[in-house]
């Protein structure tokens, strides 16, 4: 600053302060000079800090950059600008460096190349420690930085919109000739490459400049949602309309409102003389709408040609006089994408890539914008938070690419400052940057492929793609310990949670692990020693590991002496297990063997009084434990601490130590998200009272129920309030398993207002908080002194094929107190041992649940029972103990999958997030060549997931095979397990009395046949002829009422077909009323497993290689047959984009015991392009309403919230049991059908809609005055 000042206080003087006469000047300019120097020093001679660089100009690792770009570099502080040269400022391209001058200025210094760059090109710039600050500090070190130039912009190219820019509302030009676009109404979406702009036939467009030229080529990707047959809409418009033809001008990119399945190009010329000719080139597309279609317009004025391009291919070509050239557009000072001035036609679908040029592409060129790479998925995905930091970065392509162009000179990651360094593979069609080390946490990088990644073709990305993420937060409170194994080499492993507990590995091989890299131990004498530090020996601990072993016995983790440990024991069963001051062992173990060679992710959980192992995310055994104690042993990882002993055989990997006792949810997050902490915030699930409840009982608690175990110290009176309008009313606050319970100190007051508000300040178990207060509002009305019911359970009363490994649920007619639901007020009873079994209870919304330690024993009968104890949130018990019986199954009547018992339905579907589909392709296929795989049938047991499905490659009929995984989102190949002479698909597997069966469709030989395995999974031999004399197509078998039914589609897909038998391999019959379903090929094919599920709601599916419809049986006996289609129809269907661009048609989901996962196929493209994907359909924790039988109150909810509609009962004898349905109003947006008792409804347009119950036995309508009631949608989310 002094340097600035003294400059500015010389160079003002309106009149000289120097003079001087004759020879007397030369020494008194030396003697200022010296002046001058003096002052500098004194006035820095105190600093000894060095400067650095804190921004350079391109940034680093940048591409794109401008060939006629400046390049500069700004400092900390003020710089000796005699020290920057060319010598100490120097930027190469790796062979020579390049010519230029320099320039200072304040802070910043700036390069000028004396000639455009090289396009193309990197470059590095390097300023050298030799340019130091004005106290002589020079940089500590050399500062480099590189970045790439541009592609050369094609000869004539004016506008290129790639639309990738995500958000505001320009968007701008890629050609570097400034001709940015402003948007009106048009949202950001995801583009055929990258980012595109979505359309919505109203008034949505973009406004770019008018871009006049003798000739023209205007190009662009569109995907239409739906036709316009009232007006023209327009991808560009350049074009000025008119009756009369000499006022035409321009061109315009159009669909016409009488045809518009097809694209018109129409252009405006004229000659010499100004004469105008008008012509329309002209290309039907079959279908515009669901599909992203490439379209090029072109005019050449020697040639007078017009040319209209679909697909890369020339699809019509038209004439003008040679010579002609466009007629400008005048009347108009702009041009538009997505609007038509022509009659103000607006387009509806997203438009992308949109270029302009001032020339006419050659066939050939535009044929290479088709066919250009693009990059279709990432991962981390666009935008992903809480990415993993030793995560690798992925990119897969649309096609096959040039390996030689995927380097890190390519493929670049940075974190906005310093380029990631790190290495790139390419396999398939995914390159994949590994970095060097872990990224950091709570980061943003951004990741770049540039255009010098080329297809086997030589075609480039036609711009740069790019995307972000940011990384997961730091490790949270309480994690000692955590090794990821990622290092690769050496003999230390080291502990990513900041602590500095390192392990020593002897002996111990490198491998590669559950999530990038990992351990092998070979059980003789590897392991990996941590010392005996302090730190480690909590009083509560959890301890989590990823396994894979053969091993029946060997140590996983073990803190000698005493202290605990996390083994593999006793043929295979894992454990967890500490020792109090006594030497006495407190154990839980498994009552499975998982020495299976696959990966499983072991927990153990120790809180001081309890021990809990949870293996895969379940918990799977607990045990009463005393104080631990530590002696003075060490820790290892693959032995018996520092003892030589129980060494273990396998794969080890992600082991981390907790000085805390995880929650479920934070198991199942270090389950689900290999490598990541618990950084997920919790999420308020329900309420009770539910918002803008009205005549909520005066003596009410107030309930909030959460997503997941919450700290129950951050809940109380401070961050959640309950407010009468005026001031905060008192209260306690207490908390239980998942639900905070407010209790006033005294009743509400009659019709009030009250608002309840739950704080940011709560936090879930691993310390993450509540994003933002949640707060919601009710009126109270008269006092609730209606004591709870039961509704319905599952099992049903007097059930009699219970699956052995069912839960027992019941749903109450109102909320309840959850500290009442535990294993005191809900028991089970084996009636046979007369005895309790032990299991655990939860409790959501309306719902609890037992959960049986064990499976039930077959052919036995239970009692289960609700107690008095249980109470409603206003404190009402149940008027007396509820009770019903039901019988597990015969182990000859075992069916499996078998979910009658489950309540909640598989269709609102979702992918993971963790894991990126497909996750299958033909490419993973190693016996042979494969297109594709298609067809997939899920099989769970073991603790195993098994996919099998078709798989086709030339020269194949098709084969059926099958995948593994441990957690149902990651597979692994396997094999082929079945191949004949003819064609093979379909696979449909299930077990019953024990055997495995699959009915695979072979409808080559006109036959419908049954195989049955002689060893799991990998070989089966025919079992028996079901039926025959035609081709029976998808054939899908279900059990329901003590029989066999199958649905089946034929040759044509015309019709769908039912039979039915008493025995599975005979004696088939065909039903009364089928086929069914007659004539329309959109709900004749079978899509996946028909399944029964909730008691007796029986769900069959169709589809038409694009979507995934689901039906509905209402009546199902030997005579007669109804169903519906459900209101979610269709659940699948087809994305435009992706692994799943042009079709889905398969369906087959598997209820975890707390969510269902589906196997799903997708299409990318043609019928040969079939790969396997997984979607989750999440249960909802409880519904947002409810309304129970005998309706007796209107509800109140959002648009998506669901209600749940419920009643139980029997006639006035006491005997038949009544049926209660339900029927909605057609303005609700869902079907005008009866629904069955309980189900939840998802109600998503806002209004008011009424509700009808009927209620009826089994001789006929029971209540002939059927209730109806309202329930209001409010056009608000929360």
């Amino acid at each position: 600053m002094f340097h600035n000042h003294f400059v500015c206080a010389v160079s003002a003087k309106p009149y000289p302060i120097l003079r001087f006469k004759g020879n007397k000047i030369i020494p008194a300019l030396l003697f200022f000079c010296a002046f001058l120097l003096l002052v500098v020093r004194q006035t820095y001679a105190q600093d000894a800090t060095p400067p650095t660089v804190t921004q350079t100009s391109p940034a680093g690792n940048e591409a794109g950059v401008g060939v006629n770009r400046a390049i500069t570099a700004t400092f900390s502080e003020l710089m000796n600008a005699n020290t920057i040269t060319m010598a100490t400022f120097s930027v190469t391209d790796g062979v020579a460096s390049v010519a230029g001058t320099l320039s200072y200025l304040d802070t910043t210094v700036t390069f000028t190349p004396s000639n455009d760059l090289p396009y193309s090109t990197r470059y590095t710039a390097t300023i050298t420690t030799g340019v130091t600050d004005l106290a002589g500090n020079a940089l500590s070190s050399n500062y480099t930085w590189s970045f790439t130039t541009s592609i050369a912009s094609p000869e004539g190219l004016q506008a290129y919109y790639t639309f990738d820019e995500g958000n505001g509302t320009v968007v701008n030009d890629s050609s570097g000739n400034g001709n940015n676009g402003t948007i009106t109404g048009a949202t950001w979406t995801t583009g055929k490459s990258g980012g595109g702009l979505s359309f919505d036939g109203n008034n949505d467009s973009v406004t770019v400049p008018r871009m006049n030229n003798d000739e023209v080529s205007v190009c662009a990707w569109f995907y239409k949602n739906a036709n316009d047959t009232t007006r023209h809409d327009a991808i560009f418009s350049g074009l000025r309309a008119s009756l009369n033809t000499q006022l035409r001008e321009g061109f315009e990119l159009r669909f016409p409102a009488s045809a518009p399945d097809r694209i018109e190009f129409v252009l405006v010329t004229q000659d010499g003389s100004g004469n105008k000719s008008t012509r329309i080139a002209q290309g039907d597309l079959v279908h515009s709408v669901g599909n992203w279609y490439h379209v090029a317009g072109t005019y050449n004025k020697t040639s007078g040609e017009q040319k209209l391009y679909v697909n890369g291919g020339l699809v019509h070509t038209l004439l003008h006089g040679a010579g002609n050239t466009i007629v400008p557009l005048t009347l108009y000072s702009d041009m538009r994408i997505g609007y038509s001035r022509v009659n103000n036609g607006y387009f509806r679908g997203a438009v992308d890539e949109v270029r302009l040029y001032s020339r006419a592409l050659t066939n050939q060129e535009i044929l290479d914008l088709f066919n250009s790479p693009t990059v279709s998925t990432t991962s981390p995905a666009e935008n992903e938070a809480g990415v993993a930091v030793n995560s690798a970065i992925t990119a897969t392509f649309s096609e096959p690419m040039d390996a030689n162009t995927i380097t890190t000179a390519t493929f670049t990651p940075t974190d906005g400052v310093t380029p990631v360094t790190g290495t790139v593979s390419y396999t398939g069609t995914t390159a994949t940057f590994m970095p060097s080390g872990n990224l950091s946490y709570a980061t943003n990088y951004t990741a770049t492929i540039t255009t010098g990644a080329t297809d086997l073709s030589g075609d480039a990305l036609t711009s740069a793609y790019t995307w972000s993420f940011t990384t997961g937060a730091a490790p949270p409170q309480g994690l000692l310990a955590y090794y990821t194994f990622n290092e690769g080499s050496g003999t230390v492993i080291n502990d990513s949670s900041g602590n500095g507990n390192t392990g020593a590995i002897n002996e111990a091989a490198w491998t590669t692990g559950r999530s990038a890299g990992g351990l092998s131990f070979d059980g003789l004498n590897d392991y990996v020693y941590l010392g005996n530090p302090l730190s480690l020996q909590p009083g509560a601990v959890s301890v989590s590991a990823w396994f894979k072993t053969t091993d029946s016995n060997g140590i996983i983790i073990r803190k000698r002496s005493y202290g605990y440990g996390l083994d593999v024991w006793n043929s295979g069963r894992i454990s967890f297990w500490i020792y109090n001051s006594a030497a006495t062992l407190f154990r839980a173990s498994s009552l499975l063997a998982y020495h299976d060679n696959l990966w499983h992710h072991a927990v153990g959980v120790y809180d001081g009084s309890t021990v809990r192992l949870y293996i895969d995310g379940a918990q799977v055994a607990s045990a009463p434990a005393g104080t631990i104690f530590y002696g003075a042993g060490g820790i290892a990882i693959g032995r018996d601490g520092d003892s030589s002993g129980s060494y273990y055989s396998g794969l080890i990997d992600g082991v981390s130590i907790y000085n805390r006792a995880l929650s479920n949810q934070g198991v199942s997050d270090l389950f689900h998200n290999p490598g990541l902490f618990d950084t997920i915030p919790p999420v308020v699930s329900s309420t009770s009272p539910a918002r803008d409840a009205t005549g909520v009982a005066l003596n009410s608690a107030i309930t909030v129920t959460f997503n997941e175990a919450m700290n129950a110290s951050t809940i109380n009176t401070s961050t959640f309030t309950v407010s009468n309008g005026v001031s905060d009313i008192e209260g306690t606050v207490s908390y239980r398993g998942e639900t905070a319970t407010f209790t006033p100190s005294s009743n509400l007051t009659y019709a009030t207002s009250y608002t309840a508000r739950i704080t940011g300040g709560v936090r879930d178990a691993g310390g993450n908080a509540l994003t933002g207060n949640y707060s919601w509002s009710f009126i109270a009305g008269a006092p609730d002194t209606t004591a709870p019911a039961v509704n319905s359970t599952r099992p049903v009363s007097t059930a009699t094929t219970v699956a052995v490994n069912s839960a027992i649920t019941v749903i109450f007619s109102e909320v309840m107190d959850a500290a009442t639901i535990n294993a005191s007020t809900f028991t089970v009873r084996n009636e046979s041992t007369s005895s309790e079994i032990s299991g655990t209870v939860s409790y959501s919304g309306v719902i609890a649940t037992f959960t049986p330690s064990s499976s039930l024993a077959y052919a036995t009968p239970y009692t289960a029972t609700i107690t008095t104890g249980a109470r409603d949130a206003a404190g009402n018990a149940m008027a007396a103990n509820y009770a019903w019986s039901f019988t597990a199954v015969s182990a000859q009547e075992e069916m499996i999958p078998d979910w009658t018992n489950v309540v909640y339905s598989p269709f609102h579907l979702v992918p993971p997030t963790t894991v990126t589909n497909p996750v299958q392709k033909g490419s993973d296929v190693t016996e042979y060549p494969a297109d594709m795989v298609a067809d997939t049938f899920l099989f769970y047991e073991n603790n195993t997931w098994y996919m099998f499905n078709e798989t086709l490659g030339s020269g194949h009929n098709g084969d059926l095979a099958v995948s593994l995984s441990s957690d149902g989102l990651h597979w692994t190949y396997q094999q082929i397990v079945l191949n004949e002479p003819f064609h093979l698909s379909y696979p449909q597997v299930f077990k019953f009395g024990g055997t495995y069966y699959m009915i695979p469709e072979t409808s080559a030989v006109n036959e419908m046949r049954l195989y049955r395995a002689t060893n799991f999974p990998s070989a089966w031999t025919r079992e028996a002829t079901l039926l025959s004399g035609s081709a029976f197509v998808d054939s899908s078998i279900f059990r329901h009422n003590g029989k066999w039914w199958i649905f089946t589609g034929n040759a044509t897909i015309s019709n769908c077909y039912l039979y039915y038998s008493d025995n599975l391999t005979s004696g088939w019959i065909q039903h009364p009323m089928s086929p069914i379903v007659t004539g329309d090929s959109n709900k004749t094919r079978p899509a996946g497993r028909a399944f029964v599920y909730d008691n007796n709601r029986i769900i069959r599916t169709a589809q038409n290689g694009e979507f995934v419809r689901v039906f509905e049986v209402d009546t199902l006996t030997t005579t007669q047959y109804a169903e519906h289609e459900i209101p979610e129809s269709p659940i699948l269907n087809k994305s435009g984009s992706g692994w799943n661009a042009t079709g889905m048609h398969h369906f087959d989901p598997w209820w975890t015991g707390n969510h269902w996962l589906c196997s799903v196929d997708g299409r990318s493209g043609d019928f040969h392009s079939w790969s396997a994907g997984i979607y989750l359909s999440p249960h909802p924790s409880s519904p947002d309403g409810i309304i129970n039988s005998p309706i007796d109150a209107d509800v109140t909810i959002d648009k998506g919230d669901s209600v749940l509609f419920s009643g139980t009962g029997s006639d006035l004898g006491g005997n038949l049991p009544l049926s209660y349905r339900w029927k909605f109003s057609a303005d609700s947006g869902i079907p005008d059908s009866l629904q069955k008792d309980p189900g939840l409804t998802q109600f998503n347009i806002a209004g008011t809609f009424t509700v009808t119950l009927t209620i009826t036995d089994a001789v006929g309508i029971y209540d002939p005055t059927p209730a109806v009631r309202t329930i209001s949608v409010l056009d608000t989310t929360h």
